[in-house]
Parts: structure tokens; sequence; C-alpha cells
């Protein structure tokens, strides 16, 4: 994608040269068309942050170098205003880059916020559910050790216990694993027949 984004910045910015150079000519068209910059300058801190914004501003600012010289710089007053746009170009970079960086990395800490959140949730309902089994095995080695309990029984309880322990542990393992998803042809009515027959017996039942 950085790619495209490139092609569109480059091509936006020579195009506005192009028109400034070709079409309106003997028209003063800095009045109109130097403004269009700035399109490119939004496109380059859009896509690329605060460096993509300055690197397009030194790309658009050489091409607006020929508007220095020649006819379109006639008197004192267009080159104030040519200089006053580069000038302002640069600001207007910078300030858009800083803010798009800065909106991204908000972005991407509050991402992280409510990623540390989700596993504390997951967490908190592991140790949960680790607990019960936990509190029985304790509950009953004590009995046995104070022999208040058969032997027999408690040590079944405890097993049982500990197995349902082992589930837990090999559930969170198995949700650990990342997720790897195959791509393949299908024919999308049978999938759609499966649904509405895996549907129907659900309600049915």
């Amino acid at each position: 994608m950085k790619k495209y984004y490139i092609a569109v910045i480059v091509i936006t910015a020579s195009l506005i040269t192009f028109l400034h150079l070709s079409i309106f000519q003997e028209q003063s068209p800095h009045i109109v068309l130097e403004e269009l910059y700035y399109v490119s300058l939004l496109f380059g801190a859009l896509f690329f942050g605060l460096k993509g914004a300055i690197l397009t501003y030194l790309f658009t600012s050489l091409l607006y170098l020929p508007f220095f010289f020649g006819n379109w710089t006639t008197s004192f007053l267009s080159l104030i205003d040519r200089l006053l746009h580069i000038l302002f170009s640069g600001v207007f970079s910078i300030l858009a880059g800083y803010l798009v960086d800065r909106e991204r990395k908000q972005q991407k800490e509050l991402g992280k916020k409510q990623y540390l959140a989700s596993i504390g949730q997951v967490a908190t309902t592991i140790v949960h559910d680790l607990k019960n089994p936990l509190i029985v095995i304790l509950g009953f080695a004590k009995r046995i050790r104070d022999g208040k309990e058969n032997v027999d029984g408690a040590a079944q309880t405890i097993i049982e216990s500990a197995e349902n322990m082992q589930r837990i542990v090999h559930d969170v393992l198995d949700f650990s694993k990342p997720i790897k998803l195959e791509l393949k042809k299908d024919n999308i009515g049978i999938i759609v027949r499966k649904v509405a027959l895996f549907r129907r017996g659900i309600t049915a039942s």
C-alpha cells in the first residue's frame, strides 16, 4: 500500500505543477493553483505521519522552485507571496504530521490498554475457575492428614478436582495458540444449507 500512497502524492503534486506550467501560464496561476499543493501535503501527513509530511513538503517545494523565476515572478510582492506559501506550507506539513502521529500513538496506547484489560479479565476468570477445585483438593488433603476422611473416597475427589484443573489449563493453552486459517474454494449453496440445517436442529432441540 505504501507504493500506492507514494504514487498518489507524486502524481497529485506533479499534476498541480503541470497545470501551473501549461494551462494557466498567462493568468497568474499561483493565485489559484499554488494552494492545491496542500492536498499533497495532507496526503503525506495522513499516509505517513510527520516524516511523510516533511518529505512531501520537500518534494512539492522542489516542484515549486521554478515559479520563483521567469515570467511568474514579476514583482517584489509576487516573490513575497511565493515565499509565504513556502513558509506556511512547511508549518502546515509539520503541524498536520505531528497531529496524525499523535492520534496514531493515542490509538495504539488505547489498543494496548484494552488488550491488557482483556488479559486481566481472562486471568481473573482462570483464577476463579482454578480456585474451586484447588479448595477441594486442599480441604480433602487436610482431612486425610487429620484422619477425618476415608482415603479412597477423598483420593477420588482429589483426582477429579485435579483433572478438572488440568482441563482448564489445557483449554487455556489451546486458546493461547495462534489460529491458522486456510482459504479454500467451496460451494456457497452447500454451506448455506448446512447452516440452515444446523440452525433448524438447534431450534428443534
